[in-house]
């Protein structure tokens, strides 16, 4: 995580940062940032992968809240 802002590595707080890979990691970072991350985090986020894979977490992950499931199931337009 390296190349991460700082905005967004303050998100993964219990975790070597170094120890985070861009890719090998996508989904759990993915996770992270649309559970906790802010407006800028989320737009880095946006910017860093592409939204089928996004959408793909969304529709696919057990690890987001009932309430971040809901609200990203409207952006993505398959409540």
């Amino acid at each position: 995580m390296q190349n991460f802002p700082k905005y967004v590595k303050q998100l993964f707080w219990e975790f070597d940062s170094s120890q985070l890979l861009p890719q090998k990691d996508a989904e759990f970072i993915i996770e992270r940032v649309l559970e906790k991350g802010n407006f800028k985090s989320i737009k880095w986020l946006f910017d860093k992968y592409p939204s089928s894979l996004i959408h793909k977490v969304v529709e696919f992950s057990p690890n987001l809240s009932q309430n971040t499931l809901s609200f990203w199931s409207l952006f993505f337009n398959y409540a």
